[in-house]
């Protein structure tokens, strides 16, 4: 299905070539890597022990990953199948994304006990599934062993994976840290991404459909992700004496995720993707093709005036940081503490009320009904004041941003009509819209930045589509708009992420002897003593994310000032032969592609 993409960049390359601009060939091979081998992400998320490693070891058949009763997931693994591969391959990747080869047992080694530097540790292992072939399985550490670091990693790519697979112990049940980390995942996952529950060593012979314990744990889980997840049970096994941990199975989990893989539905959502990522690539030959024909027809002091507009253009961009965005965000990071301060008080209020009122449950059964509902609830209905608030105020600053570089591109149009007034060439009179073209760039530009590189993190099926359709078809518009939303679904999580530590605080109150006509008080003071230890989390997380962003929009502003001046060519061809023959080349490529 894919081939007739790689024969349109095939026949891209003269074009490539003509433009005398090597990053649009590496452009170029990685959209063909891209298509040739198109990757699915697999996540394993779950509570410390809840058997992810063993799930991965029983689908590649080999005790690789370690397995203990005690946490043994120190690392990030991946885990790459290809079909039918001769010899596995083991590497590490440093915090730098630089990516070395190491050996199995090094590759086991780390997996328990890993570097300062290690992001994350990667395998390449064969299976015999063709289904399955360029599967990217992550195994995650257990929520309550991550640390910040491997947080912040879940943050980049949980959003990029096809497919998440959560992981709960039959015999365990949902415990603290699953209410905080599902809520965590549900402000993190795509509409698009599947995810699926597995409940690990399950007892031999239950009925799935039935068993009370099987309903119990998938009701939690379908009210805390508001989505009801297939479910695939695992059967515990035993293993026989001195053959070590056994390698559970799960085909029909396996087959599942393979199935909706190859699915052809699929397959033309992410080949509409591609073949939009291959109009980019034309277009962006096509831009430089004309600018450079278009620079031909400039004289020397027409060439120094427009340079200086570009520069001009380039700085006035960069002043919006001062101007716009530091104040903005200043604002928001000052106002932001009370405004969780006052959520805190509305979430104690609502809590409080419905402790007083509920009359039928006793103590064990009320906590659990605060820990699994009246907190998170409550909790994320007035985070979704504190967001609102955050959102209205980055959308405003959205609008500035957007209008203020209009303004900028206007008057750089001007000035450069002024400057070829006397031109009497009417082709080159669009020059000025042929530098704003190549300054603001496009999907592919924005997709290869973001995912290019062997060590780095490239995105699933899904995410490859869906990057596409977030940033073509505009400008700059989407640019702050995009990276707003997925900061909003950050903060989001953060707040889930800081819910662990009010529900650990009104777990206490299991284990405290307390007598019955009394009870109903002290769970109240353990909410209050919970959602300040919520807050007090959750503030300084969410100050943090802000920062995250406001570097975000700078980072983008200095970006689109660094394009025009990257375009800036101080010795343009003078050789006009050469680019006509390029112009017609385009066309002729344009029309082989039917673009």
């Amino acid at each position: 299905m894919f081939f007739s993409l790689l024969e349109k960049i095939d026949i891209l390359e003269p074009l490539i070539e003509a433009t005398g601009k090597p990053q649009l060939m590496d452009k170029a091979k990685f959209l063909y890597d891209r298509i040739s081998n198109p990757e699915s992400y697999v996540v394993l998320l779950g509570e410390t022990s809840s058997g992810k490693s063993s799930i991965i070891n029983g689908l590649i058949g080999s005790h690789l990953l370690p397995v203990k009763a005690s946490p043994s997931t120190a690392a990030i693994s991946e885990i790459v199948l290809k079909h039918n591969l001769e010899s596995a391959e083991y590497f590490s990747i440093s915090k730098d994304a630089k990516m070395k080869k190491i050996s199995e047992s090094e590759f086991c080694s780390q997996c328990e006990n890993p570097g300062s530097n290690l992001e994350r540790l990667r395998a390449h292992v064969s299976t015999g599934n063709q289904l399955l072939n360029n599967l990217r399985v992550f195994d995650t550490p257990g929520y309550g062993a991550i640390v910040e670091e491997h947080e912040e990693i879940l943050k980049d790519f949980i959003p990029n994976s096809d497919f998440i697979i959560y992981t709960v112990s039959y015999k365990i049940g949902i415990q603290d840290y699953d209410y905080s980390f599902l809520g965590f995942l549900r402000e993190l996952l795509r509409d698009d991404v599947e995810i699926m529950l597995v409940i690990n060593r399950c007892p031999i012979g239950i009925d799935v459909d039935s068993d009370r314990r099987i309903k119990e744990i998938r009701s939690y889980v379908s009210d805390l992700l508001t989505v009801d997840p297939q479910v695939f049970c695992i059967n515990n096994i035993v293993p026989t004496e001195g053959t070590g941990h056994a390698l559970p199975t799960c085909d029909s989990l396996w087959n599942y995720i393979g199935k909706q893989v190859s699915a052809e539905k699929r397959k033309k959502i992410l080949y509409d993707a591609f073949d939009g990522y291959v109009h980019d690539l034309y277009n962006e030959c096509d831009n430089i093709i004309q600018l450079k024909y278009k620079e031909t027809m400039l004289n020397e002091d027409e060439c120094r005036q427009i340079r200086m507009a570009q520069r001009e253009f380039a700085e006035n961009i960069r002043r919006a940081t001062k101007q716009l965005v530091e104040p903005t965000f200043e604002k928001m990071k000052s106002r932001l503490p009370n405004l969780i301060e006052q959520a805190e008080t509305r979430v104690n209020d609502t809590i409080i009320q419905k402790i007083s009122e509920t009359g039928c449950l006793s103590k064990d059964e009320m906590v659990a009904y605060t820990n699994s509902h009246l907190i998170p609830f409550t909790i994320k209905k007035e985070m979704c004041e504190v967001i609102r608030y955050i959102d209205v105020e980055l959308n405003d600053l959205n609008r500035q941003l957007e209008d203020y570089i209009q303004k900028e591109i206007v008057r750089f149009k001007v000035k450069i009509e002024v400057v070829l007034d006397s031109n009497v060439d009417n082709a080159i009179k669009t020059i000025a819209q042929e530098y704003i073209k190549k300054t603001m760039g496009n999907a592919l530009s924005s997709y290869f930045m973001v995912y290019a590189g062997a060590a780095g993190l490239r995105g699933g099926v899904a995410n490859a589509a869906s990057h596409y359709l977030k940033v073509a078809g505009d400008w700059f518009g989407k640019t702050f708009s995009k990276s707003t939303h997925v900061m909003i679904q950050r903060i989001g999580a953060t707040a889930a992420k800081g819910l662990g530590a009010a529900i650990a605080v009104v777990t206490e109150l299991l284990i405290e002897t307390v007598d019955l006509a009394i009870w109903k008080n002290k769970l109240e003071k353990k909410v209050k003593e919970g959602v300040h230890k919520w807050k007090d989390d959750t503030v300084p997380m969410i100050l943090k994310d802000m920062d995250e962003l406001m570097e975000t929009n700078i980072s983008t502003l200095y970006t689109i000032a660094k394009q025009m001046e990257d375009s800036i060519e101080e010795t343009p061809s003078t050789n006009i032969d050469d680019c006509k023959k390029n112009i017609m080349l385009s066309e002729s490529i344009r029309k082989q592609l039917a673009f």
